[in-house]
């Protein structure tokens, strides 16, 4: 039984010693469970840190591809890519004296970067896998409204779905922020409540602006706009603006220019859901299945989405 006193999401964590935290969504997703990382990593828990890339990894230096499935970020890695977020966050890492290899998952389908988790936790003995999202378009279902942007972050539920291990979570930060992208957060809560009658919700959990994880998190987010400024995370940009306690249209980057923000506190918690009940309540997850690659992912997401009659959606009451 869980308890006031104690997080779930620390909770279900308390038995693994050997963790992999991997953004689900690509792009910057990774810095997004940068905060639980630390956290761990003060426990003196062994993680491990991965990404579902975007960047142009068949640029990277040939050694660093250990599979073909997975690129071994260092901050010694070599690529002529500007764009390589993996790389910002190994070398921020490094300058912190802390673990500093960042693993790349190549843009894949289901059944290839099964094959790319798979070695990973061979490699490391992995107990407990986290997915992270930057936002929360992980938590749709499919017959919602607005899926958002749903291909890499299916692909990696699906992913982990088919790996038997005892622990995996997904754990989303960012709440509100794929309002861009058209998602109802009424129907993200919505679905949260389904999962919690199921017993898959682990609760959410703010990030303390104060602590020393908001205050790393904070440093990471600006070292890696620093590295990428033409290409900036708009979704970390505005939760560590949330983390300090700023609020509404704060603009950091002119990439938003034109888009009014609403940064607010819930965009520092993160929402906790258990993997595998989450997987269940996918309406397509099965079509998605057998896939090796990307495209084969967007179109029978697509093709399922021509089929579905969306659950219509609501405003917030108050």
């Amino acid at each position: 039984m869980t308890k006031l006193s104690t997080p779930p999401l620390f909770a279900a964590l308390e038995p693994a010693r050997r963790v992999l935290i991997a953004g689900a969504g690509g792009g910057f997703d990774v810095y997004a469970g940068l905060p639980l990382a630390l956290a761990l990593w003060d426990q003196g828990v062994q993680v491990h840190l991965a990404n579902l890339s975007f960047s142009e990894l068949e640029l990277v230096d040939h050694e660093c591809w250990v599979t073909e499935q997975v690129v071994e970020v260092t901050p010694a890695s070599k690529s002529p890519d500007w764009y390589f977020p993996e790389h910002a966050l190994a070398r921020w890492l490094a300058a912190h004296d802390l673990p500093s290899t960042v693993y790349a998952f190549p843009p894949l389908g289901v059944q290839t970067l099964r094959d790319g988790y798979r070695y990973l936790i061979d490699r490391h003995d992995i107990e407990a896998i986290v997915l992270v999202d930057g936002g929360t378009d992980i938590l749709m279902r499919g017959d919602e409204n607005s899926l958002g942007t749903p291909v890499e972050d299916m692909t990696s539920v699906g992913a982990v779905a088919g790996i038997d291990l005892p622990i995996k979570l997904v754990t989303s930060l960012g709440f509100g922020i794929d309002a861009y992208h058209g998602v109802n957060h009424v129907q993200v809560l919505e679905n949260l409540a389904a999962l919690d009658r199921e017993g898959g919700y682990l609760g959410a959990l703010s990030i303390p602006g104060g602590s020393r994880e908001a205050e790393l998190y904070r440093d990471a987010v600006a070292h890696a706009a620093a590295a990428t400024p033409e290409r900036p995370s708009i979704v970390n940009g505005q939760i560590a603006a949330a983390t300090s306690g700023q609020f509404g249209d704060v603009q950091f980057t002119r990439r938003t220019a034109g888009s009014p923000l609403f940064v607010n506190p819930l965009m520092a918690v993160y929402f906790t859901v258990d993997l595998d009940k989450l997987a269940a309540r996918c309406l397509y997850l099965d079509r998605i299945e057998n896939t090796v690659g990307r495209r084969q992912v967007i179109t029978r997401i697509a093709a399922f989405r021509e089929e579905v009659s969306p659950r219509i959606p609501r405003m917030f009451p108050h």
